[in-house]
């Protein structure tokens, strides 16, 4: 992209860069915004700090400066970003017009076959997605889309091998961005996971967890932990108002990334009464309108209109998107922190609780670049603590907390299907139906870490993944609580 930018942004943009390798990305992007206001129209300044917000988890706010700078000059670089943002809004078709459209122009451009491959792989297309990058595959290390498509496509083409090299190729590409660079590692580390080059593969992934930016502070987390189990005690919970107007149809699924969710939603969402929200995020983006007011629990202070109003966005946000469902599941685990916000505002809902073998579920993590706050999981030790102190807080919610609650075991689920899920579906009220075991046929799209396991009947592969790498896994164990001269076997 080549348009310049102004002296006094450049500056900005500058320092925000060294922010942003420093792990300080929400500081980085006050500097962005405030260069923007020098170059309001500036496409390339508009793609960096949509890349940025893109970092940070925050996709609505890349998606419109992006359309800002697409206006402005389209570009691969802009149409790429575009197409991401589209498709993490659920908006495919939309997805594939902006790429489809940019592809007339450039036919055979690398970067926008990489796009058009990683959106088919989302849709579960892989054959196509393969198909796509195929002419450019000599070029892949000049593309990080390429490289990124590659990653996720070869090894059920039977390609890995020959995918490994080009991806080495591309993270060694000196134009590259080091956070693509970062993005490519996790997905070489997985790939060479899959072909089981378990040495490599660890080194790639522990030097990509490395580099890493992370504020993640264990202690503090610690005392928000201890915060949350002091306000939300037996007592205050007994004093609960009732919500005027509330609704008992959302599923909340909460527990570590990786331990099950995804598999968890798709068995449910595959049942005809039930619409599967995935990360739906309602009760984060409901807190800012909450009013003060009433007795304090934490940053809100509530009383019965606070109460009132929280429900009311719940109830408005659950019946939009679940479309006269039954059941409506939101997938967003960070609100195992609001349960007993849950509780007060939507006292008919269900919670379900995922968990597997805390050191296969930390490991899978430590593969895994997330998009967003999930900053935790960039360090063995971290992810030990963040697992310990959601089990505790997880505990503190069942003892006084009113909401029914069902805790999946993943190891039990894989050997026990059926039993498993006809469990899951009588306990959200609902009758038993035999789409519930063909989850995977279920048509649509996914946007989860865990896509290729919603698309697929059940396998037992994954229990035990930790005892490949157990060598590496001391301080893991140390934060777990788990003795290093004994193995959990689930």
């Amino acid at each position: 992209m080549s348009a310049r930018i102004s002296a006094n942004a450049q500056k900005l943009v500058d320092r925000a860069d060294e922010l942003g390798r420093a792990g300080q990305p929400r500081a980085a992007l006050e500097l962005f915004r405030e260069a923007l206001r020098y170059d309001r129209n500036n496409p390339k300044l508009l793609a960096n700090t949509a890349e940025l917000c893109l970092q940070l988890g925050m996709v609505e706010d890349a998606r419109k400066l992006l359309v800002r700078a697409y206006d402005g000059a389209k570009v691969p670089e802009v149409t790429c970003m575009l197409a991401y943002c589209l498709r993490q809004g659920y908006r495919f078709r939309d997805a594939h017009r902006v790429l489809d459209r940019a592809l007339r122009a450039e036919p055979g451009h690398p970067k926008l076959l990489g796009a058009k491959a990683q959106l088919l792989y989302m849709e579960g297309r892989k054959a196509e997605g393969m198909e796509a990058i195929e002419p450019v595959l000599g070029r892949a290390p000049e593309s990080w889309d390429v490289a990124n498509a590659l990653s996720m496509l070869a090894y059920d083409a039977g390609r890995g091998e020959e995918a490994v090299g080009l991806i080495r190729g591309a993270i060694e590409n000196e134009s590259l961005g080091w956070y693509d660079r970062l993005g490519l590692r996790f997905g070489l580390g997985e790939l060479l996971d899959k072909l089981d080059r378990r040495d490599e593969a660890w080194e790639v992934i522990d030097r990509a967890n490395a580099d890493m930016p992370s504020t993640f502070d264990p202690a503090r987390f610690e005392r928000a932990v201890d915060t949350l189990i002091t306000e939300w005690d037996a007592e205050r919970v007994a004093g609960f108002l009732t919500p005027s107007r509330t609704t008992d149809s959302p599923v909340f699924i909460v527990g570590m990334p990786r331990s099950g969710s995804s598999l968890v939603e798709s068995i449910l969402g595959a049942h005809p009464r039930v619409f599967d929200g995935g990360e739906l995020g309602a009760v984060l983006s409901m807190l800012p309108s909450l009013e003060t007011g009433g007795e304090a629990v934490g940053s809100v202070r509530f009383d019965q209109k606070t109460v009132d109003v929280g429900a009311q966005l719940l109830v408005r946000t659950y019946r939009s998107v679940g479309k006269g469902a039954e059941r409506v599941t939101d997938k967003s685990l960070g609100n195992i922190m609001h349960l007993g916000l849950i509780a007060m505002l939507t006292p008919g809902a269900h919670v379900i609780r995922t968990r597997r073998d805390p050191l296969d579920t930390c490991v899978s993590c430590y593969f895994q670049q997330f998009m967003g706050s999930i900053d935790f999981a960039y360090n063995l030790g971290h992810l030990g603590v963040y697992h310990r102190q959601i089990d505790r807080l997880f505990e503190h919610w069942k003892s006084v907390l009113p909401l029914p609650f069902y805790e999946v075991e993943y190891e039990r689920l894989v050997e026990d299907q059926e039993g498993v899920s006809r469990e899951l579906v009588e306990f959200i009220g609902l009758e038993w139906h035999d789409d519930c075991l063909r989850f995977y046929e279920k048509s649509g799209v996914t946007l989860t870490a865990s896509v290729d396991q919603v698309r697929r009947p059940m396998y037992r592969s994954a229990v035990g993944r930790h005892r490949r790498y157990d060598e590496h896994l001391g301080p893991l164990r140390r934060a777990l609580g788990i003795d290093a001269e004994t193995r959990e076997d689930g």
